[in-house]
């Protein structure tokens, strides 16, 4: 049962770093695009001035939508949670014991520890560490789950923004 429990948490792990670094690689890259629009804000011609602040208020807002998915402890907020659980609907039926989403919602309806001892163990009783690893998997989800309902956010955001940038460079031109 503990080889089949740290297998499950080394997946769940490295999806986890997976979500991180591109949460880390997307706020880069909008930060190095705004400090290049600000520092050359002065040397746009003025009909393309509204179209620079329009991207950097979109950028920014993302940037700080996906610093936000940088806090520690984003899994004990039950806002949160609620709408990461409320877009991820389609893993509610999920029989999968493995995958993240599906894990994030047997966490959440309080089942996963269930479904894992009936799957894993013949026996029902499991040591302390067992038990732990088990608590420490459906964490895990959560965050790693939460970390990608914010980048998923952040990209609806930034279409937004990129829609509204081509009407104002309609309106602009």
């Amino acid at each position: 049962m503990k080889e089949k429990l740290k297998y499950i948490y080394d997946d769940i792990y490295r999806w986890l770093v997976f979500a991180e670094a591109k949460n880390l690689a997307f706020i880069t890259i909008c930060l190095v695009i705004v400090e290049n629009i600000i520092s050359n804000a002065f040397n746009v011609e003025s009909q393309w001035f509204p179209v620079s602040v329009c991207i950097v208020i979109f950028l920014s807002l993302c940037c700080i939508l996906m610093i936000c998915s940088m806090i520690p402890f984003l899994n004990n907020s039950k806002f949160v949670k609620k709408c990461a659980k409320s877009r991820y609907h389609k893993y509610k039926s999920s029989s999968n014991t493995i995958f993240y989403g599906s894990i994030f919602y047997k966490y959440m309806d309080n089942i996963y520890r269930n479904i894992i001892v009936q799957s894993y163990c013949n026996d029902t009783n499991l040591n302390k560490f067992e038990e732990d690893l088990i608590q420490q998997i459906e964490e895990t989800a959560a965050v790693a789950l939460i970390k990608i309902y914010f980048f998923d956010t952040t990209i609806k955001i930034l279409l937004l923004g990129i829609c509204s940038l081509l009407v104002t460079i309609m309106i602009c031109a």
